[in-house]
């Protein structure tokens, strides 16, 4: 009797982690096609205010100049990122964790995972960017081109995902925390989906400065938000669906008793 139990609980177990996988997956995708339409309102729409010394330079700049513009300019990204990725991270992090508050069938789940994942998406989404901007300041001397005077392959795919690994590792962390306050056993889901999450962002990684360089020829994925509106639509979604769908893999409906 005690065989066929088991027997009867392996068999249920998968079509759960499918469940699982699906729902926070389509979440994720959600969360990451509307973030990608938002960044066409927030990304790159920060007035740069120049001093009026800097104004009458009309471009030509001493070497000192040239800083104190570097040093505006960076300030002008660093209010565009953090916006930016709070936001997606935000909804990435709410999106799943209402899908897992669901799945975790705990009382109040859905609104504790939404909520706790908005909160921690954002802050993690934001200082992943703004760790992404120190780690882009310290790679400009990072020289991408090979031997035949083009960009090298390798090098172009090493750059871009060592810029983006922080801001969706804070994503990534984000949805851990929303999985993990709309489920029961909390430390153990934080850690799984942690691990999932970022997981799911190298694949993610991998693909995206690829796939965006046959598709959106103009645009370059190799800054801390991609350029091109579509690109940075493909940018979001795809990270935030791979984050979804490794994280949804280890979620299972608990509300459903075994089957015996």
């Amino acid at each position: 009797m005690e065989t066929s139990t088991a027997g009867a609980v392996q068999t249920v177990r998968p079509a759960m982690s499918v469940v699982g996988l699906l729902s926070c997956m389509i979440a994720a995708a959600a969360a990451g096609l509307i973030g990608g339409f938002i960044l066409k309102s927030t990304a790159d729409h920060t007035v740069i205010k120049l001093t009026k010394e800097l104004e009458d330079a009309r471009g030509t700049f001493s070497p000192e100049q040239r800083i104190q513009v570097r040093a505006i300019e960076l300030a002008a990204d660093y209010r565009n990122v953090l916006l930016s990725m709070s936001i997606v991270g935000g909804l990435t992090a709410a999106f799943v964790g209402l899908a897992a508050g669901k799945l975790s069938g705990t009382s109040g789940g859905m609104l504790v995972g939404a909520c706790l994942g908005a909160v921690a998406g954002g802050l993690f989404g934001a200082g992943g960017g703004a760790l992404a901007l120190v780690v882009r300041e310290s790679l400009r001397g990072w020289d991408i081109i090979g031997e035949a005077g083009r960009p090298d392959i390798v090098k172009s795919q090493l750059h871009a995902m060592a810029i983006h690994a922080p801001t969706w590792i804070g994503v990534a962390l984000g949805v851990a925390v929303a999985v993990a306050g709309a489920s029961r056993n909390r430390r153990q889901k934080f850690l799984q989906s942690a691990g999932a999450g970022i997981t799911g962002w190298i694949i993610a990684g991998l693909l995206f400065p690829i796939v965006a360089s046959i598709i959106f020829t103009d645009s370059d994925p190799d800054l801390v938000i991609p350029s091109g509106d579509m690109s940075r639509v493909l940018w979001t979604t795809l990270s935030a669906t791979l984050i979804g769908m490794m994280v949804g893999r280890n979620l299972t409906p608990e509300s459903q008793p075994p089957v015996t």
